[in-house]
């Protein structure tokens, strides 16, 4: 078997003598299951979809994607915009009809969870409450940037007073808005604030 590399790809050749006469067989097979196909490119795209943590120019194989795509930059990189190209052809498919209707506005969507937190923007409740404060929402997702910001971050707090923040920025302009004497330069509690 003998390896050529043009410009469309890598071809497999096996020469076979038959009759006295020397047959040259050119071949696009994968080296994985050894499924043949017609076209390199019809090759490219099985190795892709059916084996996609191998590698579709040679036999190796990789635990994650990123150490695949670093060994074809590394090692088949004239090969690396063609795999790049199949790549988006089979993951970057054309995105499902927006069939889903509101029956409020008849606005339309993809997917049922988009047209499910639309529909509580015709809500006026709200119908979702942290089990922490008590305090409502009228979305799911109000809720969890709620939780997310006043209960389960990180909380930085003034050395001079009661304010809190969930951001170090935030509590750094505080401290210079309300305690920054300007006579020395220094943070300190001013009286009255």
């Amino acid at each position: 078997m003998f390896l050529e590399i043009t410009n469309t790809g890598i071809r497999n050749f096996t020469t076979l003598d038959i009759s006295n006469e020397v047959v040259v067989k050119c071949e696009h097979s994968c080296q994985i299951c050894n499924e043949e196909f017609e076209t390199f490119e019809a090759k490219i795209s099985h190795v892709i979809k059916n084996h996609s943590r191998a590698c579709p120019y040679c036999s190796h194989t990789f635990s994650r994607p990123i150490k695949l795509r670093k060994h074809i930059t590394r090692l088949h990189q004239t090969f690396y915009k063609e795999y790049q190209t199949a790549v988006g052809k089979i993951v970057h498919k054309t995105p499902p009809p927006k069939n889903l209707k509101c029956e409020i506005c008849e606005k339309q969507f993809r997917y049922i969870s988009q047209l499910r937190e639309h529909e509580y923007a015709h809500n006026t409740e709200k119908v979702f409450s942290c089990k922490l404060c008590q305090k409502r929402l009228k979305h799911r997702s109000g809720l969890a940037r709620h939780l997310k910001m006043l209960h389960y971050s990180k909380k930085y707090a003034c050395k001079f007073c009661e304010y809190q923040t969930t951001k170090l920025c935030h509590l750094r302009k505080h401290d210079r808005e309300n305690h920054l004497d300007v006579t020395s330069g220094k943070l300190e509690e001013i009286p009255g604030i």
